[in-house]
């Protein structure tokens, strides 16, 4: 079942919508659970509804984006959530393309299927959170490959991180696979905290993460152009 929350827009994923617009689709995608890939997904998508209209698809079965936006107090994003099939997920695509959206958030699960499949071919841009750690290390090739199936770009984030030696060891081993962004973002309770208020870190006062989230948004635009 589809389920579409927004004030301006609930209930449309069934209307046929002719008018289209540039709106540039940001997937979160890892097999490793626990890099941080719903925190960067949530942060990003806040810091963005400072610059345009900004919606949420969550497709991994934890929740977590979706449990995140119901305790949100604001009505500065669209969720929608509940879809399991990949002709679901296309047709949500497309018509958010059509409301007049600038960016579309993804957060897939951690495993690969078919709905993850679809989401990475609606990518302008996979980004790949990576904690350093060699569990995370390990499950970067399998990631990277079925990314490069779908015909997408993509660059790692390091995620979670905590000191400088091992993130910048991290950082050389991922160079070899890809592009990795400049942006680190760190491990902070901070993170924990605002999420049980539906904020981010960033939204909560933290000025540290306020600063890596915004960098690292500034970074994926001008990555994606």
């Amino acid at each position: 079942m589809i389920k579409c929350t927004d004030n301006h827009a609930r209930n449309k994923l069934d209307v046929e919508v002719c008018r289209c617009t540039a709106m540039q689709v940001i997937v979160l995608a890892t097999q490793k659970g626990g890099s941080g890939k719903s925190t960067i997904a949530r942060s990003i998508a806040a810091e963005l509804t400072g610059r345009g209209r900004v919606a949420l698809l969550d497709i991994d079965p934890q929740g977590s984006l979706t449990k995140w936006w119901r305790r949100r107090e604001t009505e500065d994003l669209q969720l929608i959530t509940g879809l399991t099939r990949a002709d679901q997920i296309s047709k949500a695509v497309e018509t958010l393309r059509g409301q007049g959206f600038d960016w579309l958030i993804i957060d897939t699960p951690g495993a690969r299927d078919e709905a993850t499949r679809i989401a990475l071919r609606s990518a302008d841009l996979v980004l790949v959170p990576v904690h350093p750690s060699q569990d995370d290390l390990d499950a970067v090739g399998p990631t990277v490959a079925e990314i490069r199936d779908a015909g997408a770009n993509f660059i790692f984030v390091l995620s979670r991180t905590t000191r400088a030696r091992i993130v910048d060891e991290t950082g050389r081993l991922l160079a070899a696979h890809g592009r990795v962004a400049p942006a680190i973002v760190g491990a902070r309770v901070a993170h924990g905290e605002a999420a049980t208020r539906g904020l981010t870190a960033a939204e909560a006062g933290n000025g540290a993460a306020a600063d890596e989230v915004r960098e690292l948004v500034n970074y994926v635009l001008e990555v994606m152009g």
